[in-house]
C-alpha cells in the first residue's frame, strides 16, 4: 500500500457505518468471530460480514488469529488499525 492510500484509512473506514461499527467492535472485544460480530452488528448478512472483514484485513487494521481453521476465525486490531483509531478519535468519530 502506498503512503498515499494509507493517509487515507481513517476517511476509509469512517465512510461505511458498517464497516466503522465492525473495526470499532473488534477493537473493544478481540478475538471475536464473523458469527459473534454478525450478531452485534447489523445487517445480518454473512455475506456483507465477509467483505467488510476481508477489506479490513487487505488494509492491514484487523488480522486473524487463526488463518488456517475453516470455522470460527478469530480477529483482532493490528498495530496498524490502533494507530488508525487513534486518528479517528481526532476527528471525533468514534
Amino acid at each position: 500500500m502506498e503512503k498515499t492510500e494509507e493517509k487515507h484509512l481513517p476517511t476509509y473506514v469512517l465512510r461505511s457505518k458498517y464497516r466503522k461499527d465492525v473495526f470499532f467492535e473488534i477493537i473493544k472485544k478481540p478475538y471475536l468471530t464473523q458469527t459473534d460480530l454478525l450478531k452485534i452488528t447489523p445487517p445480518n448478512y454473512r455475506s456483507h460480514m465477509a467483505r467488510t472483514i476481508k477489506e479490513l484485513e487487505r488494509y492491514g487494521l484487523i488480522e486473524c488469529e487463526n488463518p488456517n481453521e475453516k470455522r470460527y476465525k478469530m480477529y483482532f486490531a493490528t498495530k496498524k488499525g490502533l494507530v488508525i483509531k487513534e486518528e479517528i478519535k481526532k476527528y471525533g468519530k468514534e
